[in-house]
């Protein structure tokens, strides 16, 4: 496993690291609570079937959902995050699909 990251938690060579321990660039709030980083649970068959991944794919109607779940996060909380912090998660997570199927 190389130890460069591209993206938070993701090597070079794609390995991700579950779970994975998101900084986000700007603090949310849920449950009465600031969060400053998410800890993303790694997808499994349960999560690719309830949102669709294997006839969709990640879609706009899906993402927000999908890292509530994972991150056990309301959704509200999760779409008041910055756009670049979701827009990385999501490329994460696209990354972590595609890899699945190579």
């Amino acid at each position: 496993m190389s130890d460069k990251k591209v993206l938070p938690g993701v090597h070079e060579d794609g390995d991700i690291d579950w779970p994975l321990a998101f900084p986000l660039k700007r603090p949310i709030k849920a449950f009465d609570d600031e969060y400053s980083a998410l800890t993303i649970q790694e997808p499994n068959g349960t999560h690719a079937v309830k949102y669709s991944l294997f006839t969709r794919g990640l879609s706009d109607d899906t993402v927000a959902p999908l890292i509530a779940d994972l991150t056990s996060i309301p959704e509200a909380s999760i779409l008041k995050m910055a756009a670049s912090d979701l827009m990385k998660i999501t490329a994460i997570l696209a990354r972590f699909f595609v890899q699945a199927v190579d």
